[in-house]
This record gives C-alpha cells, sequence and structure tokens, in this order.
C-alpha cells in the first residue's frame, strides 16, 4: 500500500471515529504523514488534509455505506463500520452512537422420520452415511416379515445391511422377527457395523435368553466404534 493510499485509509477511519461530535463543529485532527482539520455541519463531514506532494479532501455523508476516489485525492467516505466476528455482526454509525447486535439464525436440523417414532438414532450418521428413513425401512421390514423362512430372512438381512445403515431401534424391530436366538445372533454380527449408534442398542442383548449369546452381543455392539 502506498503512502498516500495508508494516509487516505486512516483518514477514513478518522471521519468514522469524529463524525459523532456535536453539529457545528470542528475538530482537529492528526494523520500519520498529514495534517488535517475536521468540520461537521448538520449531517456533513468534512475533512482538509495536507499530505506532502498532494492535497486531499476527504468528504462523508453521515449514514452513506460507500467509500470512492479518484487520481485527484478526492475520497468520499460513509461514517458507517461493519465488523464481522465469528459470532455476530456490530454495526455502528447511527448518530447517537447506538449499537446494533446481529445475533447469527440458529442451526436448524431437518426433522427426518426413521419410521420408529422418536429415535435418537434418526439424525446420527456413521462413515458419512444417515440410516434408511422412514418409507425405506418400514417398507423392508414389510418384505421381512412376509418371509417364513427365518434362513431366507437372514439372507435378506444380509442384503439389506450391505447396502443401507440402521438405528438401533430399527435393528430391534428386525431381530424381534427371528425366533431362533442362533439366526437372530447371526444376523446381529451382520448389522452390528452398520448400526449409526450402537451404544443404544446395548439393551437389545435382553432378546436373548441364553446368557452366553446375550453376552456375545453386548459384546459385539460395545466394540463398535460409531
Amino acid at each position: 500500500m502506498s503512502r498516500v493510499s495508508r494516509i487516505v485509509f486512516v483518514s477514513a477511519v478518522v471521519i468514522a471515529s469524529t463524525a459523532f461530535a456535536q453539529e457545528d463543529e470542528d475538530v482537529t485532527v492528526a494523520v500519520p504523514g498529514a495534517a488535517g482539520r475536521v468540520q461537521v455541519q448538520g449531517d456533513d463531514v468534512r475533512m482538509d488534509l495536507a499530505v506532502p506532494g498532494a492535497q486531499m479532501t476527504v468528504q462523508g455523508t453521515q449514514g452513506q455505506p460507500q467509500v470512492r476516489g479518484d487520481a485527484k485525492g478526492q475520497v468520499r467516505v460513509q461514517q458507517r463500520t461493519t465488523v464481522t466476528t465469528t459470532t455476530s455482526t456490530v454495526t455502528t454509525g447511527t448518530r447517537a452512537g447506538a449499537v446494533v447486535v446481529q445475533q447469527p439464525a440458529p442451526v436448524v436440523v431437518a426433522y427426518r422420520d426413521c419410521g420408529t417414532g422418536q429415535d435418537p438414532g434418526c439424525v446420527m450418521a456413521r462413515d458419512g452415511v444417515l440410516p434408511m428413513d422412514g418409507p425405506t425401512f418400514l417398507g423392508l421390514l414389510q418384505a421381512l416379515e412376509a418371509t417364513q423362512n427365518e434362513l431366507s430372512r437372514q439372507e435378506m438381512c444380509e442384503s439389506l445391511f450391505g447396502a443401507h445403515f440402521a438405528t438401533a431401534a430399527q435393528l430391534g424391530r428386525i431381530l424381534k422377527l427371528f425366533h431362533n436366538e442362533i439366526t437372530r445372533l447371526e444376523v446381529a454380527k451382520t448389522a452390528a457395523p452398520r448400526v449409526v449408534n450402537p451404544s443404544h442398542a446395548l439393551g437389545l442383548a435382553s432378546l436373548w435368553q441364553n446368557s452366553i449369546s446375550a453376552q456375545e452381543y453386548t459384546q459385539l455392539m460395545a466394540s463398535q466404534r460409531p
């Protein structure tokens, strides 16, 4: 940035900071590398700068959000600045010196229906993938219920979990379709890496009457890292 450009920039800051003065008031300012005076008349602000090698006049009208200049050093400056932070946007520049704080809009998470009612796992993801939505899950559940042979159901579940992720609640609905505990455990082993909230599925161990199978299922789900 050239020396003249730096002086113009500093003058803009001076305008913004001194234009809150009372009407018809002159203010003497010190700008590095220049000397000048600020005049406030009504809503108009004028600064005359004596810059080595150039003569500049900086004029501003309060509330005009605009800055421009030309090769002759004529610059129009607004008396409005906006500062953006990571938490809010603060806008200053009213004549009375009021500060308006605009809080960022809250983040809204769209509601998802996974066909299992109030299901906390419905908005969770594993490997960046969300679980089945309601229509998909209910359609697959209906197909499983229509299949009477449990071995055929098991094969369907292998295909199901090869293509989709599921919540713990969805897994529970599926496991309850299997009466054979050995087959049920095999289905759980297939499903475990695809459950988005495996810690919520630990309670499903109660589906096994065989304590050894229940313990194996618990260890299986506890070892998952979503």
